[in-house]
């Protein structure tokens, strides 16, 4: 089924978000106590089991970062604290080897709303995520939609100082052009994914049987989450909205009375088909509302994934 969000007749695209803006200290901080566990350990836990991680041998200093109040003080590096004049942590991790790899819609449909986009959500996101893998010491791939395609943006290794890296890479990316998720998704390429963590962030616009399958495809080589992103109004159509402008192909479709009234049940329907899909293929699904603080998803994600 194809969807349709937006009466605007011209082309939209996110302003470029400084590094400051995408990965703000209060954000960093809201997130540090979370963690990317694995989805079987969290199967395993739910059955009662608590296995231990595949860590490495022993912890290694990451970075220092400013302390925050509430921060254990035990993890204070004294003398380095001394030298710059105000507290620092020193953080450490432990490399667990399960590398990260984000597939991240940037077809047209992304750009919308213009007010606060969902590829505007789906970028904080990324780069929120990639700095919980690189925090741990596993490796952060990201890919971008380009037609029928994700094509390799960006490569990191855990190294201090990072954060800049992905602001620098993430904010500029900009929605465009028409996308094949369902067949970009099976382009993939499982053994290069293999053994790691797969995210795929998008609209999940396509043919849903095809979509399924490739998560299917993908699952069997590794763990594989959705981060369903949406934007209210396409929940939802405004009263007194006379026409709808398709958001990549540009048809329009005009609006009557019942179709109003019938849009809402068919998108929580289409929705609930595609979280069931998701489980079924054997992925994590998690709906991320455009206008939600990023923070929130993230805590309603991987807080019950703990």
């Amino acid at each position: 089924m194809r969807w349709f969000a937006s009466s605007s007749t011209g082309p939209r695209s996110d302003a470029v978000v400084d590094g400051e803006a995408l990965l703000t200290p209060a954000l960093l901080n809201a997130v540090s106590g979370l963690e990317l566990v694995s989805l079987a350990r969290r199967r395993r836990s739910i059955e009662g089991a608590h296995p231990a991680l595949r860590h490495g041998r022993e912890e290694e200093f990451f970075q220092h970062r400013p302390y925050v109040v509430g921060d254990d003080l035990r993890a204070v590096d004294w003398r380095a604290s001394a030298r710059t004049g105000h507290p620092l942590l020193k953080e450490r991790h432990q490399p667990s080897r399960r590398p990260l790899t984000l597939l991240l819609d940037t077809s047209a449909s992304m750009e919308f709303p213009e007010e606060s986009s969902k590829l505007r959500q789906a970028k904080v996101l990324a780069a929120a995520l990639a700095f919980l893998a690189l925090r741990r010491g596993d490796a952060v791939e990201l890919q971008c939609l380009r037609g029928s395609r994700f094509e390799k943006v960006a490569r990191w290794k855990p190294a201090p100082r990072f954060l800049h890296a992905l602001s620098r890479v993430i904010a500029p990316l900009a929605a465009s052009g028409e996308g094949d998720l369902p067949a970009a998704l099976s382009a993939a390429g499982s053994s290069a994914l293999r053994h790691g963590l797969v995210v795929v962030l998008s609209d999940l616009y396509g043919d849903e049987e095809r979509l399924v399958s490739a998560l299917s495809a993908i699952r069997r080589a590794a763990e594989v989450a959705v981060l369903h992103v949406l934007s209210p109004a396409e929940r939802r159509i405004p009263a007194g909205l006379p026409a709808l402008q398709e958001l990549e192909g540009g048809s329009v479709v005009s609006l009557d009375g019942a179709a109003l009234g019938a849009y809402a049940s068919r998108v929580a329907d289409w929705r609930q088909r595609l979280r069931a899909g998701a489980r079924s293929a054997g992925a994590d699904f998690q709906d991320a509302d455009s206008g939600e603080p990023a923070v929130d998803v993230l805590r309603r994600w991987l807080g019950r994934m703990s």
